[in-house]
């Protein structure tokens, strides 16, 4: 009796331990897509690059994420993590001076907007570099390297609070009327 209570406080300590370690979820956005989710004992890394010359045929398919339900799920994720963004890159066309101010301008406010959301949510915020270069190849590109800091029950908490909010919502959240 005294072994299984003493298995018992171990393997709950353990589970407690887990827990409570502090999860890293690091996001680069650039030529590869690099999505990180550390742990201290356990890392995932999640990697897409760009093909340019995949070209999928046939059927599309017909996903549209929520747009509340997105924002909801970053602002509940930023208010209990450490956000660092490290640097946030735009480059834009070499055209016309004053449509490149214009167009600037237009990146930097939306940019500005993201930042303060960021800032306004996150438990603590650290910001970074936030440069506008010219495009080699004549087109627009954002990159940028992004970290959030929280602890691993937070992080299942908001992904379980996400899944019970879309159960909730039933038939409305698809956008159909309950009554119909």
């Amino acid at each position: 009796m005294i072994i299984q209570s003493l298995l018992i406080a171990i393997a709950s300590l353990t589970v407690f331990l887990i827990l409570t370690e502090v999860l890293t979820i690091s996001i680069s956005y650039g030529e590869k897509t690099v999505i990180d989710l550390d742990l201290t004992f356990f890392g995932i890394r999640l990697t897409k690059t760009k093909n340019e010359k995949q070209n999928k045929k046939g059927r599309k398919k017909r996903f549209r994420p929520d747009f509340y339900t997105i924002t909801e799920f970053i602002r509940r994720l930023f208010s209990k993590s450490d956000v660092t963004v490290r640097f946030i890159r735009v480059y834009y066309p070499d055209d016309d001076p004053a449509e490149s101010a214009i167009k600037i301008g237009l990146f930097n406010s939306l940019i500005s907007t993201a930042i303060a959301y960021a800032e306004a949510y996150s438990k603590k915020f650290q910001p970074g570099n936030i440069t506008f270069l010219e495009s080699a190849n004549n087109s627009y590109k954002i990159e940028f390297d992004i970290s959030l800091r929280l602890s691993l029950i937070s992080f299942i908490a908001v992904l379980i609070r996400l899944q019970s909010g879309r159960r909730s919502e039933g038939a409305n959240y698809y956008g159909r009327k309950q009554n119909e």
